[in-house]
């Protein structure tokens, strides 16, 4: 591997919104360093960037989706299946009809958000929301925000083995990305994956078992 800079990009929790931290019920299913990611397009001064949350593994060259065309959209990102968008529906009290897209795989349009004051309408919806949870936090307040600014990748991008185990999607032969969202394959999830014939399982083990002696 070669033409590779590691950036190392400082973040606290100092950096994040009051309303988010003294917010009881948006940081109740999740520690504050995942809403961090709500604030990369400010601290990454490229034009566009990839996400991957921790959990994804790829398999494929990822120039493919950078340079899917999103000059005209905030962000692009796969659809999460429709049990969701109902649930965000029913958890944040909000009219949503549009998609509801994952955020683990993100191609982000860092300057039209720049542009766009992101931070400030992020601010808004923090002061303005009523809700009794953010049942998938950073999640929901991206989709918030940009849920009607999205250009939804195909499935490949994406591919989440929890929502196979559930049936809410189909298995797909040849995924680009797979991200570990949702249950880990630990515990009593083990054999639910084991047995949904999760191939890529090994690839979860191996990466676990390498962090651990980090």
């Amino acid at each position: 591997i070669g033409n590779i800079e590691l950036v190392y990009i400082p973040f606290n929790e100092n950096m994040l919104s009051r309303k988010l931290v003294n917010n009881p019920e948006a940081i109740r299913n999740y520690p504050l360093f995942v809403f961090s990611k709500l604030y990369l397009p400010n601290l990454i001064p490229e034009k566009k960037f990839i996400y991957l949350d921790v959990d994804s593994f790829t398999f494929v060259d990822l120039g493919a989706l950078y340079d899917t065309p999103i000059d005209n959209y905030m962000v692009a990102a796969v659809a999460d299946p429709p049990q969701y968008s109902r649930l965000f529906d029913r958890g944040l009290k909000t009219k949503f009809e549009n998609f509801y897209f994952n955020s683990g795989v993100l191609l982000v349009n860092a300057e039209r958000m720049r542009k766009d004051n992101y931070v400030d309408k992020m601010e808004v919806i923090l002061e303005n929301l009523d809700s009794e949870f953010f049942h998938f936090g950073d999640q929901d307040i991206l989709n918030l925000l940009y849920g009607s600014q999205v250009f939804y990748l195909s499935q490949r991008w994406n591919m989440i083995p929890a929502f196979m185990i559930e049936n809410y999607v189909y298995k797909l032969k040849h995924p680009f990305v797979i991200q570990f969202a949702g249950p880990k394959p630990f515990g009593k999830y083990e054999s639910l994956y084991r047995d949904n014939n999760i191939k890529e399982l090994s690839l979860f083990y191996k990466y676990n078992d390498f962090i651990s002696k980090l």
